[in-house]
């Protein structure tokens, strides 16, 4: 972890690297980085890089212009329809985000719900009009969005058959994917409980943790796979338990699920010979 305010370095980095560039038309900064109250050695420093129309793709999904800022350790990107999206971790462990976004679509930033000057932004420098009117101008938070109801569907839908598949796997004595699938059961649930997080708060992100994160992790079982077939039956009960629950606070018109599903990881202990437990719940 980088010490002390290696922020404002990065940042006057970044100003002397593009500023001069004639495709750069207005870097900004916006978020946590732009408000120092909330600023602190483990904050990234995110940034909004403004290009001239059709200039775009010298910055995304290009990473070649980082090597100036330092040595790239690992990077994520992705795309939207009207932005591209760096997320960069150097070797010193310092992390920057850029987005990425072409002029007109800054000058259209009423109709770009995802651009992020709806929190604290600061204009690193610009010649644009339009960034300037984008950064002077109050826009109200969008709150987050929430997965339709087919997508939760699909979401349900994906549990349990990895749920059945696992058990199977199980049954089989194949305990490598059986393990593998348990443990995506067991972040099913954990992203269902963001998601959760994320409607009660009105937004994706956050800053720190939620006082309920805890007790959910505290609720799923141990994600060290389990050395045995059987134990791996318990788990995928116990994951499907705290499943079911989260899904029934998500939708009200839910149906658990588990009682469908307990009969099949009956048998399946049946078959290993009577190992592990059923759940009384």
């Amino acid at each position: 972890m980088p010490h002390g305010d290696w922020q404002s370095q990065l940042i006057e980095d970044l100003r002397m690297l593009l500023e001069p560039d004639d495709d750069v038309r207005a870097l900004v900064l916006f978020g946590s980085s732009a408000a120092p109250e909330l600023r602190d050695e483990l904050s990234d420093v995110d940034v909004m890089l403004v290009t001239r129309a059709g200039a775009g793709g010298r910055f995304f999904p290009d990473r070649a212009w980082f090597g100036a800022l330092g040595t790239i350790f690992a990077w994520e990107q992705s795309a939207r329809e009207r932005s591209g999206a760096h997320r960069i971790y150097f070797t010193d462990g310092r992390r920057l985000d850029v987005v990425v976004v072409e002029e007109p679509v800054v000058a259209d930033v009423e109709h770009w719900p995802q651009h992020p000057f709806r929190a604290a932004r600061r204009t690193i420098f610009s010649h644009s009009v339009a960034a300037d009117h984008a950064v002077a101008t109050v826009y109200e938070r969008v709150p987050a969005g929430a997965p339709s109801a087919e997508q939760f569907a699909g979401r349900v839908n994906a549990f349990w058959f990895e749920a059945q598949l696992a058990a199977h796997k199980a049954a089989r004595g194949d305990l490598l994917i059986a393990a593998h699938l348990m443990l995506g059961l067991i972040r099913s649930c954990m992203e269902l409980a963001m998601i959760l997080r994320d409607r009660a708060a009105g937004t994706r992100y956050h800053r720190h943790g939620h006082v309920d994160d805890a007790s959910v992790l505290a609720s799923l079982p141990d994600t060290k796979p389990p050395p045995e077939p059987a134990r791996v039956i318990d788990a995928i009960e116990a994951a499907a338990t705290i499943f079911d629950d989260l899904a029934s606070a998500w939708e009200l018109a839910y149906e658990r699920r588990l009682p469908v599903l307990r009969p099949m990881l009956q048998r399946v202990r049946a078959h290993l010979g009577g190992g592990g437990h059923s759940s009384s719940s």
